[in-house]
């Protein structure tokens, strides 16, 4: 559905998952916190320097798995989700066209005041898969 608003409406999209992935990514503002929560053994590579270093899925899936404490997805949820969010504002902020969008698939769940969210309308839409 979003790919459809790009390529034949050409409505900029801003991509939640795509923000999780350059914030996990080399550089991500994200990194660094999931690292001091959940150790260097989550990185790509555990001997990257700080600059160099991004989390890999995998190894995150497998340490919050096996954590037994501290609610690890809670932990990953207040470091992602605020990060995601100001991301997506800031798309938002830098928007010059009258309209674009935002696939947020949690935004009801991290929305902590709606009207500071950026966003005016809220269309829900469900498509099938191909």
């Amino acid at each position: 559905c979003t790919e459809t608003l790009r390529r034949v409406y050409g409505v900029r999209v801003h991509d939640a998952d795509a923000a999780v992935h350059r914030l996990y990514g080399k550089g991500g503002k994200a990194v660094g916190p999931v690292v001091a929560a959940f150790g260097r053994g989550v990185l790509a590579d555990e001997e990257a320097r700080d600059d160099e270093a991004e989390v890999d899925r995998k190894k995150l899936s497998a340490a919050l798995r096996s954590r037994t404490s501290a609610k690890p997805f809670e932990v990953l949820e207040k470091i992602v989700h605020p990060l995601v969010t100001e991301d997506r504002l800031a798309f938002v902020r830098n928007e010059t066209r009258w309209l674009c969008a935002v696939d947020v698939p949690l935004l009801f769940e991290t929305m902590t005041d709606p009207s500071s969210s950026g966003v005016d309308k809220v269309l829900v839409v469900t498509c099938r898969s191909t």
